[in-house]
């Protein structure tokens, strides 16, 4: 009858799964008659029933494993999971439910106890990862006091077919849930060369991640009873705090509370500070703000120059602010037919400190004198990015303070210049203090008595220098042209910036606007119209007229731009290499050669130097030479 009603595709599921419970009801009343092989008959007739295994599965039913000695007997050669209506081990899962909470009288408790966590995984009976194995995988991270798993690759899986595994094990994808929540507020926290877009983005993955753990929660407690709870990812707010949530009663074996609790940490210290940053940024990025005028831009660089210059600070401009102006003497730089190169919005900058506790002191001496200019507040943050091993062992080395009227984010690196023990011949940003035998640069000796110490090669803004920077690239600090004053610039601004992890940035050819990762309406159509003769003829121009007068600029690195042609670009860029390539065509080069043969840096002849021969198209050069 149950086979017939099954097969009769006009027949509703509602029925089905009527007779179903009838079925299960009479095999209750004969069982200890005909004995377990008996119900391992019956259980093996309704696997032949589709439409009734995919009605159970639509029903609010918790879904449990097949006991391992039925496993072996029907599925021998089956995936240990697929979907429900696939009919593997999940689609006897709803049965035995069905078994002991309708016949047995099995708690639900138990059932949740009983559910297929360890019968049920990815891949085949034979060789099976069960979904248990992330129950035992957390309590041993929890336990090692690791700040982050090794491999996410199994929570991934896991949380990529999290639907169709809550229908087996819910509580490994609330696990799953808490790990990769932890591991997205951890990059959140860490992370500081990331982009405003990609801590949004995590953000928003945390936020979805949060109500489908709710969602979850919300169901088993349904099922399970009033008294039964699992820990509640919730975002702190002024009346919830990782230190006042509610402790769970139980959580079934599976260490939900532990990791809610390490969840809720990162929940704190980001609402203390780095959510503020992600909320700047957002700001900063929104329509309402507006653009910022280069006037008060300017106005804003130097509010910040004459804090840190009436402190007496080591400092200089980097990343964009310095390319802004070592081209344009300012924050941005008019072009031909209107066109403009927006370089930077923020104010990116480098401050040396002696030691540790030095850049301590001088961040909140910082936000106490801008406090006083009208700025809003100043937080800390350290760089180490999340999946290095000594992230929390590292300091805050970044300082961003935050203006709103008119919106400005001031961005700090420190670094350490070791002043006041042994002399080194660069400096760093991080480094630590172990015993011999620690892989590293030596670093400047810690306190007498203490252990050496060593620079971290590999994490930090100077990362992609090795962790250190030459001194000689930062002194003597000579002089930047800031719009209407000047300001300290390192000695050799090219080897600072390819010693700085800076996203988006291309040093190959830093004389020239790069539009890569701008999205302001003067980046775009410079991307979209590329550079002309007259744009080349100005940027020359701008930059000896800021060397004439000792101010560093562009002029000594448009040399590195002989290789443009060999570079990869986008279709927007690729635009303006062609127009570049392709000056020797149309440009005057009468009036060029008078401004570069004024400047010792230059002469006529570099202009077919072998440096510059492959760009400028060597023959054309030759031939125009022999002319001349």
């Amino acid at each position: 009858m149950v086979e017939r009603a099954w097969s009769d595709k006009t027949t509703s599921r509602d029925l089905g799964l009527e007779e179903v419970l009838s079925e299960l009801q009479r095999w209750n009343t004969n069982f200890n008659s005909s004995g377990p092989q008996r119900a391992r008959e019956r259980f093996a007739m309704l696997r032949a029933a589709p439409m009734a295994v995919a009605a159970l599965a639509e029903r609010p039913l918790l879904q449990t494993a097949v006991s391992a000695d039925l496993q072996a007997s029907f599925l021998p050669e089956r995936p240990a999971f697929v979907t429900p209506t696939e009919m593997p081990a999940p689609s006897f899962g709803i049965l035995c439910v069905l078994f002991h909470v309708f016949i047995c009288k099995v708690p639900s408790a138990h059932v949740l106890r009983l559910m297929s966590c360890s019968a049920t995984g990815f891949g085949t009976t034979l060789s099976m990862i069960a979904f248990d194995e992330l129950r035992t995988l957390s309590a041993g991270f929890y336990d090692s006091g690791a700040p982050l798993l090794g491999d996410y690759s199994f929570v991934e899986k896991l949380l990529s077919r999290r639907k169709e595994v809550a229908a087996v094990c819910p509580l490994a994808v609330l696990q799953a849930i808490l790990l990769q929540s932890e591991r997205l507020l951890v990059s959140i926290y860490t992370s500081s060369s990331q982009s405003s877009e990609v801590h949004a983005a995590q953000f928003s993955e945390a936020s979805q991640l949060n109500l489908e753990f709710n969602i979850l929660q919300s169901w088993l407690q349904k099922r399970l009873g009033p008294n039964a709870s699992t820990e509640r990812i919730t975002a702190p707010d002024s009346t919830s705090t990782a230190s006042n949530m509610k402790e769970s009663s139980s959580d079934w074996g599976w260490p939900l509370r532990a990791g809610w609790r390490r969840v809720g940490r990162y929940y704190d210290l980001l609402w203390q500070d780095v959510y503020d940053s992600r909320e700047a940024w957002a700001k900063m990025d929104s329509p309402d703000v507006g653009e910022l005028s280069d006037n008060l831009y300017h106005q804003l660089l130097s509010e910040v120059a004459d804090v840190l210059e009436s402190l007496e600070a080591e400092w200089w401009p980097c990343r964009g602010t310095l390319i802004a102006l070592l081209r344009h003497g300012a924050r941005s730089g008019t072009l031909s037919e209107g066109k403009v190169d927006m370089v930077e919005r923020d104010i990116d900058l480098m401050v040396g400190v002696s030691d540790e506790e030095g850049f301590e002191l001088l961040g909140r001496a910082i936000e106490r004198n801008l406090l006083l200019k009208g700025w809003d507040r100043c937080w800390t943050k350290p760089s180490a990015t999340f999946h290095h091993k000594y992230q929390f062992a590292v300091r805050r080395d970044l300082l961003y303070c935050m203006r709103t009227k008119p919106h400005m984010m001031l961005d700090v690196t420190s670094y350490i210049t070791g002043e006041k023990e042994d002399s080194l011949p660069y400096v760093f940003v991080h480094r630590l203090c172990r015993g011999e035998g620690h892989e590293g640069r030596e670093g400047a000796k810690a306190a007498k008595g203490e252990k050496p110490c060593f620079v971290l090669p590999d994490v930090g803004p100077l990362a992609p220098g090795g962790g250190t920077l030459p001194r000689e690239a930062i002194y003597p600090l000579r002089r930047c042209w800031a719009f209407s004053r000047s300001v300290p610039c390192p000695n050799q601004p090219l080897q600072t910036l390819m010693a700085m992890s800076h996203s988006g940035l291309s040093t190959a050819c830093i004389a020239l606007p790069d539009t890569r990762g701008r999205h302001d309406k003067h980046s775009q159509r410079l991307a979209r119209e590329g550079l002309n003769a007259k744009d080349l003829q100005i940027l020359l121009d701008r930059a000896h007229a800021l060397n004439s007068q000792d101010f560093q600029s562009m002029l000594p690195y448009f040399q590195n731009c002989s290789g443009l042609h060999e570079t990869p670009f986008t279709p927007g860029e690729e635009k303006i290499r062609r127009s570049f390539v392709s000056l020797i065509d149309v440009v005057q080069l009468g009036n060029l050669r008078r401004n570069l043969r004024s400047n010792s840096h230059w002469s006529f002849g570099a202009l077919c130097s072998a440096q510059l021969r492959k760009f400028w198209r060597p023959g054309r050069c030759l031939r125009w030479r022999r002319r001349q």
